[in-house]
């Protein structure tokens, strides 16, 4: 609904705008989707937009240059991570790489119809794949989602 006010007003936005935009938009969605009720969800965003629920890594930054922050609620606090943030850094700009770069999936079959045996290939890879999730169903203890709806 958005992208089409967006479009009837004929306003364009760049790139580097518009990527944030839109994840930002499906971040809230996404809130409402899986919030019990709605009050509860407006509890979430307002948590998550909260300045006082916002920690930053005492060990990057010199608390005593930075006292103006916890003036305004900011805490400083050791920060937990699942190994070094070097490792951590260099993981999600492979990954934020290979997503900009790589080509989206109508491009991949476009150029995978000139080949049918990879096309092939792939249908068979996916439904293997397929058959793999569905004969894993039973074993995953989860509950279903739209159970609440």
């Amino acid at each position: 609904m958005i992208n089409h006010q967006w479009r009837r007003l004929k306003i364009t936005l760049p790139a580097f705008v518009s990527w944030p935009l839109t994840f930002l938009c499906v971040l809230i969605c996404w809130v409402f989707f899986r919030a019990d009720n709605f009050s509860s969800a407006i509890a979430i965003l307002a948590a998550m937009t909260d300045i006082h629920n916002v920690v930053l890594p005492s060990e990057w930054i010199a608390i005593d240059r930075f006292a103006i922050l916890s003036d305004l609620g900011i805490c400083f606090g050791k920060l937990a991570l699942a190994g070094s943030l070097s490792s951590i850094c260099v993981k999600l700009l492979v990954i934020g790489f290979i997503l900009a770069v790589c080509p989206n999936p109508p491009i991949i079959l476009s150029r995978l119809q000139t080949h049918p045996r990879r096309l092939q290939v792939l249908a068979g890879v996916l439904g293997l794949v397929f058959a793999f999730t569905i004969l894993s169903i039973g074993h995953v203890e989860s509950e279903f989602l739209y159970f609440q709806f």
